[in-house]
């Protein structure tokens, strides 16, 4: 049963990816059948065909926007793609980038993970090559975004 960002069959439960936003289909339909054939079993409720059930519940969600697919991935919440892109598209980061208004976040940022100086400067490093050709080079550029 998928609930608040969790998946679980007889009280095993696996969080989902960060957040909960999203999951490969085939471990989403896996999830479904252990659901069906050990939490179902104990009731009255029988499903015959619980793929074919899943596929017709997936397809519902699809059509009314529910949820989005893509690339094998099913999203359980589909505002988490427009807030990964939402800054990494945002226009006003190449001037914020080169006129150092930035810098103040960037120097939070660097301080609140506990890194040390020569980090601010990667950072800065890794913005300013992101906004010149769109290239994100790690991790932390992604997580201060």
């Amino acid at each position: 049963m998928l609930r608040n960002g969790t998946a679980s069959a007889l009280g095993e439960t696996t969080t989902l990816s960060p957040a909960g936003t999203y999951r490969p289909y085939d471990k989403l339909i896996e999830l479904w059948k252990k659901y069906c054939n050990d939490v179902l079993s104990m009731t009255s409720l029988r499903i015959d065909e619980p793929e074919r059930v899943f596929k017709a519940a997936i397809s519902l969600w699809l059509s009314q926007g529910a949820i989005v697919d893509d690339a094998g991935l099913v999203f359980l919440q589909p505002s988490v793609i427009t807030d990964l892109i939402r800054p990494l598209v945002d226009h006003r980061l190449r001037s914020e980038v080169e006129s150092e208004e930035i810098m103040p976040d960037v120097v939070a940022f660097v301080k609140e993970r506990g890194l040390d100086n020569d980090d601010i400067g990667k950072l800065r490093c890794e913005l300013r090559t992101f906004v010149e050709s769109g290239e994100i080079s790690s991790g932390a550029l992604l997580a201060f975004l």
